[in-house]
């Protein structure tokens, strides 16, 4: 049964230690599409993939932060004020952004292996 600890994230898929952060950075955008169905094997292609998210990618890095919060929020309904927001992540900001990446990958781990 999978895991959601270190051996297993490295180990059920030992060839990912051969690409490249760039290899990977495109292998994760990939399996995202296949997750939601938003692949080659529907019509997909890069070229159209590319001319839908020219206004994304003139986003900054923060801005692309906040889309990823909108459509997370947006999809378990409770919408939260900015000072409501803040008090349930107080006690998150004073991890380092590597622990906080862990966290987010062991959330994710829980939503997509083991649900």
């Amino acid at each position: 049964m999978a895991t959601c600890d270190r051996e297993w994230l490295l180990e059920s898929f030992p060839c990912s230690a051969c690409l490249s952060d760039k290899e990977l950075l495109a292998a994760i955008v990939y399996a995202l599409g296949v997750l939601t169905g938003v692949d080659d094997s529907n019509g997909e292609t890069l070229h159209g993939s590319l001319e839908e998210t020219a206004c994304i990618a003139c986003m900054t890095q923060k801005q692309m932060k906040q889309s990823v919060l909108q459509m997370m929020v947006s999809s378990f309904g409770p919408t939260f004020t900015v000072d409501e927001l803040r008090d349930k992540i107080k006690c998150m900001m004073c991890l380092d952004d590597n622990k906080l990446r862990a966290l987010g990958i062991r959330n994710l781990c829980r939503f997509t292996v083991l649900s």
